[in-house]
């Protein structure tokens, strides 16, 4: 199924959507328990960039080619956008109890970066609950559908949860890919599809974060626009946190010296 995507709206030009799949584990990372496996790009007019690692197995190392192909592709864009690319998981230090959240494309891009030794282009924020792309501007759109303003006000709940598959059905009626008998894939189940489908189903990941990127002429992203000049913020900042930084930093803005 080829999906319309094209935006010429300057809020995505030049940018691209990207999604990662890797081997699922359980528990904390450890860089024995997984690998990055694929990754796919969409910009928006629709082209895309598909990587798998059996693209790769001509050398001694699949997976640090791979990774080497992301990073390139990467450094071409200024804006990217994705779904759930920059949360961690979050255990207790104390006890290593689980808490909640979940490890993101960037997170494991960092890891593998590492175990590879090859220099990440993912950062940390101060405060070690988020990740992004050093000196690239990035929008988790995840952080953004799941705000308030988004999921109540503009789109009504329309989607109760914050699923790629249900967000992308209630607002596209498109959903994630479906595997050669029709079947739903979720994302731990991926790695055993064929490496056909395995592509397809990156691709189809890729291409519904860069429709909600564009949807409704940009509609998300203009509103984000909007709070950013009206907080005096950075654009991107504003799309990753909530309203109570957004009111903080105008009522810092208008104090008097």
């Amino acid at each position: 199924m080829s999906l319309d995507i094209f935006s010429n709206n300057r809020l995505v030009r030049y940018s691209c959507s990207i999604d990662f799949e890797w081997k699922p584990y359980s528990g904390v990372y450890g860089h024995g328990k997984t690998k990055l496996v694929a990754a796919a790009f969409c910009t928006h007019l629709g082209t895309k960039l598909l990587l798998h690692i059996s693209n790769f197995e001509k050398y001694s190392n699949p997976e640090r080619q791979l990774i080497l192909a992301i990073l390139r592709y990467l450094d071409k864009f200024n804006l990217t956008f994705g779904w759930y690319t920059t949360g961690l998981a979050k255990y207790d230090t104390k006890t290593g109890e689980y808490i909640g959240g979940k490890d993101s494309d960037f997170f494991i891009l960092d890891k593998r970066c590492q175990y590879h030794n090859i220099q990440s282009p993912v950062s940390y924020s101060q405060s070690g609950s988020s990740t992004f792309l050093y000196g690239k501007s990035h929008i988790d759109l995840y952080k953004i559908y799941g705000k308030e303003i988004f999921q109540k006000g503009v789109f009504n709940d329309k989607y109760r949860t914050l699923h790629l598959e249900e967000v992308s059905q209630a607002l596209l009626g498109i959903g994630k890919y479906l595997d050669s008998k029709n079947n739903a894939i979720s994302g731990d189940k991926s790695h055993l599809l064929s490496v056909e489908e395995q592509i397809s189903y990156v691709a189809r990941d890729s291409e519904l974060t860069m429709m909600l990127a564009c949807y409704n002429d940009c509609l998300p992203l203009r509103i984000m626009q909007f709070i950013a000049i009206y907080s005096q913020m950075d654009y991107v900042i504003a799309c990753h946190t909530g309203v109570t930084k957004w009111w903080g930093d105008t009522v810092a803005s208008t104090k008097t010296p």
